[in-house]
């Protein structure tokens, strides 16, 4: 039972791992988009003196909501097909003789997980601003 729970939890730590490189690269590539969509915009900003951090704060600003929308997504899932196997775990429990029944997400795991899928979002606007900004440079 050890070994099958260990395994268990290198599968979720991998999988935790994949799930994050996609956000990061999910937001990365939108917030690219949005700054291809805005190239001239951020070509005339900078001319007339606009610094990189001035450019750089609405992606950021986009890529945290982005991340927080995710989050509250993920959240609702969550309680939601939690809500849904427990039926199926209290009758199966109950079969046995046992009451056993799955807990929902507490609070601080529901916000916990809100607050770090908008970190994710910001850190990957900013790496796609990072990495775009320095190609705008006016002509």
């Amino acid at each position: 039972l050890a070994a099958i729970l260990k395994l268990g939890d290198r599968f979720v730590f991998g999988l935790t791992l994949l799930l994050i490189a996609t956000l990061l690269l999910v937001i990365g590539n939108t917030i690219r988009l949005h700054i291809e969509n805005r190239r001239t915009e951020i070509e005339v900003v900078k001319l007339v003196g606009g610094t990189d951090g001035y450019v750089r704060r609405p992606f950021l600003y986009m890529g945290a909501l982005y991340g927080l929308g995710a989050g509250l997504i993920a959240w609702l899932l969550l309680a939601y097909g939690l809500g849904w196997l427990n039926e199926a775990v209290i009758d199966l429990a109950g079969l046995y003789g046992s009451d056993f029944g799955l807990a929902g997400v507490p609070t601080e795991d529901g916000f916990s997980l809100v607050l770090g899928s908008l970190l994710l979002g910001y850190i990957g606007a900013w790496l796609a601003v990072a990495r775009h900004l320095s190609e705008l440079a006016p002509r």
